[in-house]
């Protein structure tokens, strides 16, 4: 039987899977003609990849033969697999307590039946995409079991729904109240073949090893800290996908993520938790160990300087300049997840942000000045070529993030279904200012707006928790948070304040953005284990005409009763 343990961004919970298992108990298998294998695998070339000669031989037999007496026969199959060797390793406080190699291979089947304006698929993504676990080893005959078993599974759920869909449709034809009834199924795009080479995982483990406790051992030095982990992801991934419309890709991708963990509590007994994520897409752009000592060491000394902070108290109704980090998720978290049909698509053609400010998504991008971007790519999950797009000319939407699912608006892809599920994400995005002024006259302006509202402080922010995951429709709590104070313009750090009410129609009230640009790699979805979509984006600081800031309502945690073993003087 299939098996659960697919990525959590490609399969929506167990139920999908245990629909799978009772759909196979209470129907009968359909079984095809094995007898056609052996003269299959004869006209199949010897030197191709066997994946993909498993896949193409299963393809070409279920478009030729699959079908039920009375149904339809499928007019478009997907195959993608993804063939995933990864390495993990944890340390906590110079210890390792996980040092894991693992090799997957997950198939993934898009099955439709109907045509182009009107098939079986029922979801946003177009449909799921059934995943089953695949052999490890190169076995051609095993390999195309698993596509002719999952291919017949996928077959019959399509015609089930289809049936479905044609009777609904049926007993109301004039439902004039479906604003998408005349929205096509499925895009038609240009096929496109790449195969690249295979890649494959080459890595000293003991090496690393030695490295991710060394580097966690770096935290002995700060007794504020509670807790602290280091760990690292190194993900080999060849990427598959072919489809009966002449679409053949093999990709090979490397991603290394390093995830560094520090957590404290306050006097109050409030925990703080920021976090500094590395990304590398080869061992030769990944940073020194130098440069991971520094960031280690500037965390640790950021989050004891931020337990002694004063508490934020009273209410904040004013304007806030957003700079560094904090700039880079304002636009993470508000903007980028409704660049996919989110609360945006309303507005196209309508200003979405001030004038000077111009959004592009650049796929095709690698760095930014010296820095390393993580989100370029050549073609998207489900086949299409991906190029420079401009979402956002001087404040004015003019296009939206779009995939082979056709909307009213968009009818065909931009080249931007960037996961395994068909859901649109931005590649390299860029916010890009028009006449901007450098640092000091943004907290200038900040202070002299402070003034005319009669406020005795302004707010800076240099860092938004990036552990929460963007939504689109809220900002997360402000790790490094400032009082600006208007008399002589000095800075006082302040923790637990929260931010309310901040939406992305609120962008539209950036009062000045600044010249300068900060670049940051991020892991869309589920990130932090190494296996969310890369993605890149660089802002510049920003002034906001108004925020409302107030305590923080996080609940506080038990104290520690003793002191931590390695700082007693026990």
């Amino acid at each position: 039987m299939m098996k659960a343990n697919v990525k959590r961004q490609t399969i929506k919970g167990k139920n999908r899977i245990g629909l799978m298992r009772r759909f196979f108990c209470t129907s009968t298998l359909f079984i095809l003609s094995l007898s056609l294998l052996t003269s299959s695998f004869a006209q199949t070339s010897q030197n191709e990849d066997v994946i993909f000669r498993a896949l193409q031989d299963e393809l070409a037999r279920s478009m030729k033969d699959l079908k039920l007496k009375d149904f339809e026969k499928p007019y478009f199959i997907e195959y993608s697999v993804e063939d995933e060797d990864s390495l993990v390793i944890e340390s906590k406080f110079g210890g390792l307590i996980k040092s894991d190699h693992n090799h997957s291979r997950i198939l993934f089947t898009q099955l439709r039946v109907g045509d182009y304006n009107f098939d079986s698929s029922n979801s946003y993504s177009g449909g799921f995409k059934f995943p089953l676990e695949m052999t490890l080893e190169d076995d051609y005959m095993s390999l195309r079991r698993a596509v002719w078993y999952v291919t017949d599974f996928a077959y019959k759920n399509a015609i089930e729904q289809f049936s479905s869909k044609k009777v609904a449709k049926q007993s109301n034809p004039d439902n004039d109240d479906d604003e998408e009834k005349d929205v096509p199924a499925l895009s038609k795009e240009q096929p496109v073949v790449s195969v690249e080479k295979r890649g494959t995982l080459q890595i000293d483990k003991e090496k690393w090893e030695k490295q991710i406790r060394a580097w966690s051992l770096l935290f002995r030095a700060y007794p504020e800290l509670q807790e602290s982990t280091v760990n690292l992801y190194v993900r080999q991934v060849n990427r598959y996908l072919i489809n009966n419309e002449g679409t053949k890709i093999l990709e090979p991708s490397l991603l290394i993520t390093l995830n560094i963990y520090a957590k404290t509590l306050t006097s109050d007994n409030h925990r703080l938790t920021p976090s500094r994520h590395i990304y590398a897409k080869s061992f030769e752009e990944f940073p020194s160990t130098e440069e991971i000592n520094g960031v280690i060491k500037s965390l640790a000394e950021t989050l004891t300087k931020l337990r002694n902070a004063p508490v934020f108290e009273g209410k904040y109704i004013g304007p806030a300049l957003f700079t560094d980090r904090a700039a880079v998720q304002l636009f993470l978290q508000l903007l980028a997840p409704n660049l996919d049909r989110g609360a945006l698509v309303e507005r196209l053609d309508r200003k979405v942000l001030p004038t000077f400010l111009t959004v592009v998504d650049d796929p095709t991008k690698t760095k930014f000045e010296n820095f390393r971007l993580i989100g370029d790519y050549k073609i998207d999950s489900q086949g299409v070529s991906a190029k420079p797009l401009t979402l956002i000319e001087n404040g004015v939407l003019k296009t939206l993030l779009t995939t082979r699912s056709p909307s009213k608006e968009f009818k065909n892809s931009n080249g931007r279904a960037r996961s395994s599920n068909g859901g649109a994400e931005i590649s390299n995005l860029f916010i890009q200012s028009k006449g901007g002024k450098n640092f000091a006259e943004l907290k200038q302006q900040l202070i002299e707006t402070c003034r005319a509202q009669n406020l005795k402080y302004g707010i800076l922010f240099r860092e938004i928790d990036l552990t929460f995951s963007p939504a689109g429709n809220d900002l997360s709590v402000p790790i490094l948070a400032y009082k600006i104070y208007v008399d002589d313009g000095r800075e006082e750090l302040v923790r637990g304040a929260d931010i309310f009410d901040l939406t992305v129609r609120e962008l539209r009230q950036i009062l000045a953005a600044g010249n300068d640009a900060f670049a940051f790699n991020i892991l869309l979805g589920n990130g932090h284990q190494g296996d969310g979509v890369p993605a890149s984006i660089v802002v510049p600081s920003v002034l906001l005409d108004e925020i409302d800031l107030r305590k923080g309502t996080t609940s506080k945690e038990r104290p520690i009763l003793i002191t931590h073993p390695y700082f007693s003087k026990k």
